[in-house]
């Protein structure tokens, strides 16, 4: 929670949970557009998404998240807001076990 943002860098990851604690904690994601259902649960609300591959792209809206406390707590804000509206853990288990 002592972060600025979380930054996901895999490109392939079925099981996103640690983007869910991580807007859960108000943290802005900054990850890659194609990594695995990011996109999906982030949208362009919470955080950035990025070309595969663009480390310099990524690191540009690191340094831009982690000067900026506005935008910060605006994409953290959301992300928290998306996590109470759409990813209750019990509705998830249900999710995953369907």
């Amino acid at each position: 929670m002592a972060a600025d943002a979380f930054l996901m860098t895999s490109r392939v990851d079925p099981f996103l949970y640690v983007c869910q604690e991580a807007m859960a904690c108000r943290l802005p994601i900054i990850a890659f557009r194609e990594g695995g259902g990011t996109i999906e649960m982030i949208g362009s609300e919470a955080g950035f998404m990025v070309p595969n591959f663009s480390v310099p792209l990524m690191v540009d809206r690191l340094i831009e998240v982690a000067r900026d406390d506005k935008l910060r707590r605006q994409l953290g804000n959301r992300g928290a807001e998306l996590i109470e509206e759409n990813w209750q853990p019990e509705e998830y288990c249900d999710l995953l076990l369907r």
